[in-house]
Order: C-alpha cells, then structure tokens, then sequence
C-alpha cells in the first residue's frame, strides 16, 4: 500500500467536492456536499493515521450515501466520478 497515493487521491476527492460546493445551483444539494467533505475529511485522517480498516468502513458508509442521493448537474457529476476515481485507486492500493 502507497500511502502517498491514497493521500493525494482523497484530497483530490476533497478537492472536486469543494469546487462542486462552492459552484453548484442547486441549493438543495449544498447539505450533500458538505456531509461528503466531512466524511472525506475522516477518511483522510485514517488514511493518514494508517487506520486503513475504519477507513474501509468509512467508505462502505460513504457509498451508501451516494445510493441514496443524487448530486445535480455538471458538479453533481463531478462529484461522483471524484468519488468513483478515489475507490478505484483506495481498493488497488490497499488491495495489491
């Protein structure tokens, strides 16, 4: 497992979710964002703390969530391939 890797590809997670807050119109939206940068924010702590099972978990968790809501537009699709990219890159890391 590269942690360098797994650090920059949350931040770069948390980075698409900032744009994607600051730049929607949908205000609806502006609560799901924030609940998503929370939770990157906690993963990026495990990831960080080497705690690599709560941040599993933490991303089981995550995925839920975005089973259970939609982000709107341009940014809203943003989000989610950011989000996509970043489980890519965590299951290859933590599972080679």
């Amino acid at each position: 497992m590269n942690k360098e890797t797994l650090i920059n590809a949350v931040a770069e997670y948390i980075s698409v979710l900032g744009v994607s807050l600051n730049n929607t119109n949908y205000a609806e939206d502006r609560n799901i964002y924030k609940n998503h940068l929370a939770h990157a924010a906690l993963m990026f702590v495990c990831i960080n703390r080497n705690e690599i099972k709560k941040a599993k978990e933490l991303i089981e968790q995550e995925q839920r969530s975005y089973g259970w809501g939609y982000l709107s537009g341009d940014y809203g699709e943003a989000a989610h391939n950011a989000w996509a990219e970043f489980q890519k890159v965590f299951n290859l890391e933590v599972n080679d």
